[in-house]
């Protein structure tokens, strides 16, 4: 069985969940420098969900998070996904997804619209394909995937024209609005600009 805590609510697991992810600065997933200064930005977080299995080890994490460049309506689910035993899962990607797809994601659209955001939006950097197939694996509150890339590390209106910045991006809308109002290029642009990388 599987547990869900959000450690916004239940801030009595926040020293083991940092515990955890001062680990994570040892690691060698490609993304272990998102998680630099970690207990800094968990504070920020609307919403912070952690899994644990019957034996209370941590399985997965990832939060609820917005920040004032994006539009005040809309929030990122899925912000700083990181599963625990991901280099010991021989086929990680297709097991561990559930975690996201199954538990945190509609945990994170149900708590975003209690706390009055009229969308979520859930992105990640590059490979198209695997965020279609992810994307392909919600049931629950499925949300459509935009064409192109999005930027989500524009700070007062500068865009930051880093590679990572530029995402893969789906929305889920749970009131109606027009504009997502982030920076965005076509996938031949984005193909163009970092064809060496």
């Amino acid at each position: 069985m599987i547990t869900l805590i959000d450690v916004i609510k239940h801030p009595e697991y926040q020293d083991s969940l940092l515990d955890f992810v001062y680990r994570i600065e040892d690691d060698i997933h490609h993304n272990k420098n998102n998680y630099k200064d970690f207990e800094n930005r968990l504070k920020e977080y609307s919403s912070f969900t952690i899994l644990l299995d019957n034996d209370q080890t941590l399985l997965a994490m990832s939060g609820l998070y917005r920040v004032d460049s994006w539009p005040k309506h809309v929030a990122r689910a899925l912000d700083r996904t990181y599963y625990f035993n991901w280099p010991e899962v021989k086929s990680g990607f297709n097991v561990q997804r559930k975690y996201a797809s199954q538990y945190m994601w509609p945990y994170q659209v149900k708590r975003a619209e209690e706390l009055g955001y009229r969308g979520v939006f859930v992105s990640i950097q590059k490979n198209r394909r695997a965020f279609t197939d992810f994307i392909g694996n919600i049931k629950e509150f499925q949300p459509t995937i935009l064409p192109g890339y999005y930027n989500t590390c524009r700070v007062n209106d500068v865009v930051n024209s880093a590679q990572t910045c530029w995402q893969n991006l789906a929305i889920y809308k749970m009131k109606p609005f027009t504009g997502l109002d982030l920076p965005t290029i076509s996938e031949e642009e984005y193909k163009m600009r970092y064809k060496n990388d």
